[in-house]
Order: structure tokens, then sequence, then C-alpha cells
């Protein structure tokens, strides 16, 4: 496996590991053959409801966002901005934004969106970002590779969660591409669920999916 150091585009190459297996027996469904709306993780068939329903549509987009849809203004200090924040950014816009890694992870798992997919290739993988390296996660957001971008850009590249905990854990980084509200953790971030012990994250405002990422030096 190979990951690049400019990860997007033409880069320096160094050696990765490879991904988790599937779990035996379980379906696993490819990102080409996942409608944007996701399967319900029960039977790997039927849509599953709402908010899922629609808020798989933007976990699952598949343009990359052109320069006239980037949100200029959007940082990861204004990501990061206490106080509440539902409708602080619009999820129609993509997003550039520069900090460090604090660590990498396969993301929750089975997902509807992801077809109620196991295997660490066929589900999200979870970077959690900070203005610093050693932030706490009440400190950080989180931004996502997909799946199906993974699928994209392994050609070149390889984005692969074990790869990408190798070569960008404690690493500065930019990352483009959309802006998504993720309901499914709204009581769970400090911005929306100030005071909650078990807060794991800062905003639930996350760039999800990733469509570049490059390495700063």
């Amino acid at each position: 496996m190979r990951v690049s150091l400019w990860i997007g585009g033409a880069a320096v190459v160094a050696l990765g590991a490879t991904t988790g297996l599937a779990q035996s027996g379980h379906r696993e469904i490819p990102p080409d053959q996942c409608p944007l709306t996701g399967l319900n993780s029960h039977d790997q068939v039927s849509p599953p409801r709402e908010p899922e329903f629609t808020l798989n549509q933007k976990k699952n987009r598949r343009a990359e966002p052109a320069d006239a849809d980037i949100d200029r203004t959007v940082a990861l200090e204004t990501m990061l901005a206490p106080g509440n924040d539902q409708g602080r950014f619009d999820e129609g816009k993509g997003a550039i934004i520069t900090g460090w890694v604090v660590d990498v992870k396969q993301g929750g798992h089975p997902e509807t969106a992801n077809c109620g997919n196991l295997s660490e290739q066929l589900t999200d993988t979870h970077i959690t970002v900070g203005l610093r390296p050693d932030a706490p996660e009440t400190e950080t957001i989180v931004v996502e590779v997909t799946p199906w971008w993974r699928q994209a850009m392994a050609p070149k590249e390889d984005w692969s969660t074990a790869t990408l905990l190798e070569q960008i854990k404690h690493r500065r980084v930019t990352f483009r591409g959309w802006l998504m509200f993720d309901l499914d953790h709204v009581r769970q971030a400090v911005n929306t669920a100030p005071g909650n012990p078990t807060d794991w994250r800062k905003t639930v405002w996350e760039i999800h999916p990733i469509t570049s990422m490059l390495v700063m030096p």
C-alpha cells in the first residue's frame, strides 16, 4: 500500500499498511454499489429512515467542491469557536482548513451511510484535528474519509485508515472537502451539549467527505 505526502495530488510516496478484513459471513457492499442514501444496517436492503436518509446523501457526496463552492471565511479556528453553532455554516459549501492531526481511527460501524459495512476498507476513517498535536478531544473537530473517496483515490494514493494513521498523525495537514453538520452527535459535542461529561468533540461540524489532503512541511 502507498500514501502520498501530497494527498490529493502528485508527491513523495511512502509505504503504508493494509486495511482490516470484513467480519466473516457479513455481506460487504462496494462504495459504487451503495446508494447515496445508504441502506438499513440490519438488512442491508431497505433505505434508512430520516434524518439519516437525508444526512447520508451529504456524507456520500461524490463531487469535489469547486473553487466557487469554498467558503473562505471557514478555518479551523472558526469551526472551533465556542457557542451553539447549529446555523454557523452552510452545508452546501465546501471548506479548506489546516490543523494538527491528533488521531486517526476507523469510524463508527455499522453505519447506514456505508450500507452496514464493517471492514476498515469499506467504512469511514475519522481524523481528529486540533490547533496543536496534543489537543484534548473536546478541543477538536472530526474530518472524514469515506469509502467512496478512498476507492476513487486508490489508483494513485492510499487513504486506508492504517496508512493515514502512520503518515499523518501528529502532522500538520490541510484538508479540503464539504461542510457537514453531523446530527448524529449533537449530544456529544461541547458546542451543542455544553457540560455533558461524555462530550468527545468540540463541534459536530465536519469536513465530510474529505476530497483532498496536503501534508504541510
